[in-house]
């Protein structure tokens, strides 16, 4: 027996001398190939992908924050007070159409999310359409109804026409459509006129499609207000 085990021992320390050997020259993973993750294996966070810097991160938080499509969001630094309307006031006060976009619609007062999840609405403030000055008009491309979602398919030219309450209808030619900065178009959609009997209307909404980076404005002008007549003169006779 003491035989056997004197016999079997050096057989046992030459396998372990050999598995060490091969342990130490084994050759090992080739650089660059690409690692293998067992089924069951989770890689860590991180793991197989590069991290994103801080510049990459914020943009990508950048980009998150410019999604969506509330016209009236953003302003920057001069971004106008909204007046607030009463809930019961939330109704139709007249209607826009503009045949070139098959669009008929009516549009409320007030340019608040109640407002203009049912159409387009009306910036308190500034003149009804139809009325001496600048009117504005905000409305939502992409969501709820989605009126303004073809205002970009506007030309010069274009007719739009409006009633305010039991007024006779107006009509508009567009005259320009611009693409402007969400810091700049508070200021560029309330401007009024310098003159005094001049008619226009300015609708926007957001830009691009599902972003509020920029926003898409379409301006249009009626033909002016009459002047008004001269009151008749009054004479007087004295008496005889």
């Amino acid at each position: 027996m003491n035989l056997i085990k004197r016999s079997a021992a050096p057989a046992i320390a030459l396998g372990l001398l050999s598995f060490f050997v091969w342990t130490i020259w084994a050759p090992g993973p080739t650089p660059g190939a690409p690692k293998v993750t067992r089924l069951l294996e989770r890689p860590q966070a991180g793991e197989g992908s590069p991290r994103p810097s801080q510049e990459g991160r914020q943009k990508s938080e950048r980009r998150a924050a410019e999604r969506g499509d509330s016209p009236i969001s953003g302003g920057g630094k001069n971004k106008k007070v909204l007046f607030s309307i009463p809930k019961e006031h939330y109704v139709p006060v007249g209607r826009l159409k503009i045949p070139a976009i098959d669009l008929n619609v009516t549009y409320r007062d007030g340019v608040f999310d109640e407002v203009l999840i049912e159409g387009p609405g009306h910036w308190p403030g500034t003149p009804l359409p139809g009325a001496a000055g600048n009117s504005v008009l905000s409305g939502h491309r992409t969501t709820y109804t989605h009126p303004f979602g073809d205002l970009n398919l506007l030309e010069r030219g274009d007719r739009v026409v409006t009633t305010a309450h039991e007024n006779k209808p107006v009509l508009y030619k567009v005259t320009r459509v611009a693409i402007v900065e969400e810091e700049r178009y508070v200021d560029y959609v309330l401007r009024q006129p310098k003159a005094k009997r001049l008619r226009r209307i300015t609708m926007f909404a957001c830009h691009p499609k599902g972003y509020r980076t920029h926003r898409i404005v379409v301006q249009a002008e009626a033909k002016p207000l009459p002047k008004p007549k001269p009151a008749p003169e009054v004479t007087s006779r004295n008496p005889q």
